[in-house]
């Protein structure tokens, strides 16, 4: 077993940084054009980049550069004055599952006194690389199938205090030719939401679910230089996310400001994998709320990361096991 263990100190660290505005240009009634860049640093990139129209009550369709309509996390809470934590869950960011080129329709309706919601994307979708792990080719497709994507939202309670949703994904992830061609990919969520706010405390719940399954093929085995050798396994991912935060309803104005937050997050690949990893993840954050798009926050991430070996492919075991302090500073202008 090979055990990995580092110390590192960055206090008075101030490079590590994010810059994403949002930009929004809006054209009469019913047409908006939305544009997120992102630069760290060292590296530009876009978040997303779409035109919407407003068809009518309840119903927006979507072309672009769209950030998938798959559980909750990526299109309402990721973002840094949103998030409770410093860090997004590892089932989250370990997942391919984020933006992609297409169109989408979505939309919301008062149903007696409950509401629903409904949001449906066709996209690229993904590729498959030879080890069997997926991933997005972005505007190129590899293949001329389409990928669907869809989130359904349930609000049973009258004030919108609890959304359940379930959402999935389908496409063919092999490319037109090949012994793989027919390769697909299925993907699943649950998510739940639920605050309650009374004196003398506010709770906030955030939970996800995400599962992963490609069609079973055959991989060149990374263990034989001959590459003559192949090998299968189930290709099956799995990973969740549960959030509790709890934040006083009190008249003081300094104390009502602190939010306490914990999160847990575990994401699982496929037993026999050449990548196979287990991640287990905490954290746990003391926010101070400035105003309601400010948020100062003090944060302990404990990240738990194992590989086990596999003698058929030749890989040996390792762990690493990271403590992690930051301060963070998020501001929506």
């Amino acid at each position: 077993m090979l055990n990995q263990k580092s110390k590192t100190n960055s206090i008075g660290d101030v490079a590590n940084y994010e810059f994403s505005p949002m930009l929004l240009w809006r054209h009469g009634d019913r047409l908006l054009l939305e544009f997120e860049p992102s630069f760290d640093g060292s590296s530009l990139g876009v978040n997303w980049a779409d035109v919407s129209y407003f068809f009518g009550k309840g119903i927006i369709v979507r072309a672009g550069y769209l950030v998938l309509p798959f559980g909750t996390y990526n299109k309402r809470l990721a973002a840094g004055w949103i998030n409770k934590l410093a860090y997004d869950p590892t089932s989250i960011t370990s997942s391919p599952v984020e933006s992609d080129w297409g169109i989408e329709m979505c939309g919301g309706w008062q149903v007696g006194r409950q509401k629903v919601n409904l949001d449906v994307a066709l996209s690229n979708g993904f590729g498959i690389n030879n080890d069997g792990s997926i991933y997005n080719p972005g505007i190129v497709d590899n293949n001329l199938a389409k990928t669907v994507t869809g989130r359904f939202g349930w609000l049973p309670i009258s004030n919108s205090s609890l959304e359940i949703g379930v959402s999935g994904i389908y496409g063919r992830a092999g490319m037109d030719t090949g012994v793989n061609r027919n390769v697909s990919t299925i993907m699943g969520a649950a998510d739940i939401q639920y605050i309650y706010s009374k004196a003398p405390i506010a709770i906030n719940i955030k939970a996800q679910y995400n599962v992963q399954y490609v069609s079973r093929m055959f991989y060149v085995n990374p263990g034989d230089s001959t590459g003559q050798s192949l090998f299968t396994y189930n290709n099956y991912t799995q990973g969740y996310y549960a959030m509790l935060s709890l934040r006083p309803v009190v008249p003081n104005k300094v104390l009502r400001n602190f939010e306490l937050a914990g999160r847990i997050s575990q994401f699982e690949t496929p037993n026999g994998a050449a990548f196979e990893t287990h991640i287990r993840q905490i954290d746990v954050a003391l926010d101070y709320w400035i105003n309601w798009r400010t948020v100062i926050k003090l944060s302990y991430e404990n990240l738990l990361q194992t590989n086990p070996a596999n003698a058929e492919i030749a890989l040996a075991d390792s762990k690493s096991l990271s403590h992690i302090i930051v301060v963070q500073f998020s501001v929506q202008f």
